[in-house]
């Protein structure tokens, strides 16, 4: 009998640690849920004292972030093989463009700031819901541009950091033109590591094949 009732008594223990645990897991989600929902309401309506003054209520702040969601939704389940294209407001046809092309500069400082409106910056998501966000704006802005496919969310923090680059670094050129490279060319690089060599192959070139070659 002593051991039946220890058993039980260790069974008993055992699940209400274990629904101790669960209930903790529960309540941690629900508040880091809600710190999420007030940071999303923060960014969106501008108020800086929001969170501080406590000025929106609860309901306030679930109808902005159950907007956001919905808008998330929508955007991921848009149909890029839809033809003819409507737009999202079905006032006007897109007129989609057949080849695989990739974003321009345009699109893609609307994929970033679309992502950013989303809360994709917000350090308190998880990586998968910044890529659930970016994929989400990056289909939407191909949807609306006429991309025949959904442009690439995987480059969106590339994106954003040749952005942050070039206004740090005060750059004058458009770091997100696909014309744009940040890297040196493979003769800028040789011609660094070693001043003169490339004239002097040159040189060489001319002396071999005659006075009469170019750099071409």
């Amino acid at each position: 009998i002593r051991s039946l009732n220890s058993d039980l008594n260790s069974m008993i223990c055992t699940a209400l640690v274990n629904r101790t645990r669960h209930r903790m897991a529960s309540d941690v989600r629900a508040a880091g849920e809600k710190i999420r929902n007030r940071r999303l309401f923060d960014c969106l309506t501008h108020d800086t004292n929001a969170i501080v003054n406590n000025s929106a209520n609860d309901a306030e702040v679930n109808q902005v972030a159950s907007s956001v969601e919905k808008q998330i939704q929508y955007a991921l389940a848009l149909d890029l093989n839809r033809r003819p294209r409507l737009s999202r407001t079905n006032a006007a046809l897109i007129q989609v463009d057949e080849r695989d092309k990739q974003a321009n500069e345009r699109a893609r400082y609307m994929c970033i700031n679309t992502a950013i409106l989303w809360g994709w910056r917000d350090p308190v998501l998880t990586n998968k819901q910044r890529c659930r966000i970016a994929k989400a704006a990056c289909r939407q802005v191909a949807y609306n541009f006429g991309y025949r496919k959904p442009l690439g969310s995987s480059q969106m923090p590339a994106w954003y950091g040749m952005l942050n680059r070039a206004i740090l670094s005060g750059e004058s050129s458009d770091p997100l033109s696909p014309s744009f490279f940040l890297r040196k060319s493979y003769i800028d690089s040789i011609e660094n590591i070693h001043p003169g060599c490339i004239l002097e192959l040159f040189r060489y070139a001319q002396m071999r094949r005659g006075g009469l070659e170019n750099f071409q």
